[in-house]
């Protein structure tokens, strides 16, 4: 695999930055797409296991949603919910 560089462009993606994390011997890649302004980490390593994630941050539309409990989150596990 080829090596990035720093302030590259690849497949629409600048490389903002790059740096060690010895805890978890892997080298992190941090991206942001050019048009959207998503960010992408790439955490390279030598685990064979290949695992991805995808998150989307979803703000609340107004303060009081943020608040709002979705329904059946306290109820026991031995009762049907609706």
């Amino acid at each position: 695999m080829a090596e990035f560089k720093q302030n590259e462009i690849y497949f629409g993606f600048r490389l903002q930055k790059i740096e060690e994390i010895n805890d978890i011997h892997s080298t992190a890649y941090l991206f942001s797409h050019e048009k959207s302004g998503a960010r992408l980490l790439y955490l390279k390593n030598a685990d064979h296991n290949k695992v991805f994630n995808v998150a989307f941050k979803t703000p609340p539309e107004n303060d009081w949603r943020a608040l709002t409990v979705p329904r059946g989150s306290f109820r026991s596990p031995g009762r049907k919910c609706l």
